[in-house]
């Protein structure tokens, strides 16, 4: 299992695009510096009136298959 972690801040204007479905990826910089492309649904269960935020860590499989996203703190 490979695990990354990231921050993100997406206001719920922004987010609605992807709750829509025009938009179906969001890309991130992991504290490693590297640029992650993953599904924007996976945020939806973390999603407020404000908006997606917060630190986050997301587990993939060895065929870097999604696995579970955690929001730490």
């Amino acid at each position: 299992m490979t695990q990354i972690r990231f921050s993100l801040s997406i206001s719920s204007d922004a987010y609605e695009a992807y709750y829509r479905g025009d938009a179906k990826y969001v890309q991130v910089v992991t504290d490693q510096s590297l640029k992650v492309k993953m599904p924007a649904n996976i945020f939806r269960s973390f999603l407020t009136p404000q908006g997606v935020s917060g630190t986050f860590v997301v587990t993939y499989d060895k065929d870097k298959r999604f696995q579970s996203i955690e929001k730490l703190g």
